[in-house]
């Protein structure tokens, strides 16, 4: 028995020093960009498996609090994209956009799934190399320059900055247990918003090379998102549930989005969003009782409201809009490709982007502005019953004039287009 022991011994100081040599010979920079790429590769998809990332992350570390947002924010885009297939495919049932051929919804929906893409890419390594920091602290520092000298991560070198701030504060800090109050904590969320808009602004919001879309459906769809947005016709919702305890959605907290063309304007939306919803106890409480009710990111407005949505598209009939998942969900299909790079003409949209045009901090001195810490909200949320729908592009008297400024658009596009027909009502 003893001989046993001593053998059994024996091999685990073998396992134990084969690691360490393991370890020597490939640095632990060299794991977190092998494991990192392979995790990423597989998160980045498509919008929900995204939006589950962004949620489990939060729960592991609950003090960045900008994963929670993300994972919020990220549902809405998924119930967005809902709403644009419903209205591509229920014309039968009065849903669809007059004058807005198939081609574009598609493409409206390419928009919103590379915005989320974009933002995704650049924000997973950032996370891992934090969670990665926790587990290994003396390799902290590494591993955060690694986000900046890895060509396969490039991050902006002003995240990395806050990164391996915060990273210091909350390890001094016990991580924050109550990172609600802490300025900090805000702060490096800001900081996160910030980097995440910027990812993006000359990428596809001003997109000069036409890189996703084309360049007449990126006219078309950045203007009609633009537009929308200016209007007031689009609109996020964050299910409440009744109390901690009951996670069932009572009501929305509904934020209408303004101009969506201005960075400074989309990070102030971001800050305003987050104190909305982290902001007061009682609310936060309800976000996040709803959230843990529902980990999972389906891209369907069921999950927060069955009684006024369904994933049968008869139902649309019965007083029951249609809200097809994004995944398989409940025996039903993904309204479109899991991937949306299988797509026709489409294959390109995960590719690596173009280099980052401009760092955050050359946006301008409002940068530093905008990190600042935020108790009221510019322009506050309101809380409804389920019953505002809180959709896009379907609607009452908003949908006629939205439809309308669709078709001004895209006649005009057109029309400037060489042997292109204008559309007409």
């Amino acid at each position: 028995m003893v001989k046993e022991v001593k053998n059994l011994c024996r091999w685990f100081v073998a396992i134990a020093k084969f690691l360490a040599c393991t370890m020597e010979k490939q640095p632990i920079t060299a794991l977190f960009r092998k494991e990192t790429l392979a995790r990423r590769s597989y998160f980045q998809l498509n919008l929900p498996r995204r939006a589950d990332y962004y949620f489990a992350f939060w729960k592991k570390h609950p003090e960045v609090s900008w994963a929670l947002l993300a994972n919020e924010v990220s549902r809405n885009t998924g119930w967005l994209m809902s709403d644009i297939i419903r209205a591509s495919r229920l014309a039968p049932y009065g849903m669809k956009i007059p004058g807005f051929p198939p081609a574009h919804y598609q493409a409206f929906f390419v928009f919103l799934e590379m915005g989320n893409f974009l933002i995704f890419r650049d924000m997973f390594p950032q996370l891992e190399a934090y969670d990665w920091a926790k587990r290994y602290p003396e390799y902290s520092d590494e591993l955060f320059n690694s986000l900046r000298a890895d060509p396969q991560f490039e991050v902006d070198p002003f995240i990395i900055s806050h990164w391996k701030t915060f990273f210091k504060q909350a390890q001094a800090n016990q991580w924050f247990p109550n990172w609600w109050q802490e300025p900090d904590v805000q702060r490096q969320a800001f900081a996160q918003i910030a980097n995440e808009q910027n990812q993006i602004h000359d990428r596809l919001i001003h997109d000069p090379e036409h890189k996703y879309l084309g360049f007449f459906m990126s006219r078309v769809i950045s203007q009609i998102f633009l537009a929308s947005a200016s209007l007031g016709l689009t609109k996020l919702c964050f299910p409440l549930a009744k109390s901690e305890t009951n996670p069932t959605a009572e009501h929305l907290l509904v934020y209408t989005l303004t101009d969506f063309k201005s960075f400074e304007n989309r990070v102030n939306i971001g800050r305003d969003l987050y104190v909305d919803l982290f902001g007061q106890e009682r609310r936060r409480n309800r976000v996040i009782a709803w959230a843990n009710a529902n980990p999972h990111c389906r891209g369907t407005r069921v999950e927060y409201n069955p009684h006024n949505f369904s994933l049968h598209p008869r139902q649309a009939a019965k007083r029951k809009k249609y809200s097809p998942p994004l995944v398989h969900w409940q025996d039903h299909p993904p309204a479109w490709p899991l991937d949306a790079t299988k797509m026709r003409c489409y294959a390109h949209l995960h590719d690596p982007p173009v280099p980052l045009p401009v760092t955050t901090p050359k946006r301008g001195p409002m940068v530093e502005a905008l990190l600042n810490p935020l108790s009221q909200a510019n322009l506050p949320a309101v809380e409804k019953p389920l019953t505002e729908l809180a959709e896009v592009v379907i609607g009452n008297t908003p949908a006629l004039q939205f439809s309308l400024l669709l078709q001004n658009v895209i006649s005009k596009l057109s029309h400037n287009r060489q042997g292109v027909t204008p559309l007409r009502l």
